[in-house]
C-alpha cells in the first residue's frame, strides 16, 4: 500500500530495508517511483538509513514484535505504523496509526508528519519517551515483580 500512496509524488524517495520481489520492484519502476534498496545491513548502516529518512513507515499486518518501531524512535524519527498486531503496543503514543489496507489513511498519515512541524515534533517526543517502556532497567524491574508476585519472594537485584 505504500508504495501506491507515494506513486503519484514525486518528491518522494523511498529507502526500502529487506528483500523486495520482483512483483514489488516492477511496481516502483513502472509507475517511476525513486527508491533505494538495501538488506542485510549492519546496525551502523541501518542507523545511517534511519537518520536519512522523514519518517519509518512499518505498518505490518503480522509482525510478531516490531523491532524497527523502536529503531526509529530511539533516533529521534517518526514512526507511523498499523493499528493492528503488536504494533500499538510497541509505539505507544509515540507513532501515527493507520489502517494498512486504507491508501487514504496512509497518504494523509505521510503528508501530516511530512508538513506539520507541531505534530511531527510531538510524536519525535513521544517515541523518545516510549523507549524508556523497553530499556533493560525496566524489564529487570518488571521481571522482579513478576518473579515477587508468582513466588512470593523478594528480589534485590
Amino acid at each position: 500500500m505504500l508504495f501506491k500512496a507515494v506513486k503519484d509524488s514525486s518528491e518522494v524517495q523511498l529507502i526500502v530495508v529487506g528483500q523486495l520481489s520482483k512483483l514489488q520492484k516492477g511496481f516502483l519502476e513502472s509507475e517511476n517511483i525513486s527508491y533505494s534498496n538495501f538488506h542485510d545491513v549492519s546496525e551502523a548502516h541501518l542507523s545511517e538509513l534511519y537518520s536519512k529518512s522523514d519518517l519509518l513507515y512499518f505498518a505490518s499486518t503480522s509482525e510478531g514484535f516490531g523491532l524497527p518501531i523502536l529503531e526509529a524512535q530511539a533516533l529521534g524519527v517518526p514512526v507511523m505504523t498499523s493499528n493492528i498486531s503488536s504494533m500499538p503496543f510497541v509505539a505507544g503514543k509515540g507513532a501515527h496509526y493507520v489502517n494498512p489496507h486504507d491508501l487514504s489513511q496512509i497518504k494523509h498519515g505521510i503528508e501530516k508528519i511530512i508538513t506539520d512541524e507541531l505534530y511531527r515534533s510531538k510524536l519525535i517526543e513521544s517515541g523518545l519517551k516510549n523507549i524508556n517502556r523497553f530499556s533493560k532497567k525496566e524489564y529487570l524491574s518488571r521481571y522482579r515483580h513478576l518473579y515477587k508476585d508468582v513466588f512470593k519472594i523478594d528480589l534485590s537485584w
